[in-house]
């Protein structure tokens, strides 16, 4: 499960392809949030690779924040879901 989306970051680096790889519960503010935080590839044949070499060859890295929302549900589908459609810069990403 990743997002497809073509993203430059500010150094530049594109990467195509986005994986959840934590998120986090904070309820530290008055507002409890979520920090999903995600590994970017260039395209899926990096990710591909890198489960059978054990090598990690993401590009980038995101880090996100989600209002917590109960009714909106935590696993990961529900997580990809919010992200395309809560996050500006995942906005019409394709879940793959």
């Amino acid at each position: 499960m990743a997002l497809q989306k073509t993203i430059t970051d500010e150094r530049g680096i594109t990467a195509t392809y986005f994986r959840v790889i934590a998120i986090i519960e904070q309820y530290m503010t008055d507002v409890p949030t979520i920090t999903v935080q995600l590994m970017g590839y260039a395209d899926a044949t990096y990710r591909d690779r890198e489960k059978l070499e054990g090598q990690n060859l993401a590009n980038s890295f995101r880090e996100v924040y989600l209002t917590e929302k109960d009714e909106m549900g935590y696993t990961r589908t529900d997580i990809y879901n919010r992200l395309a459609t809560e996050i500006p810069e995942f906005a019409g990403a394709k879940e793959i």
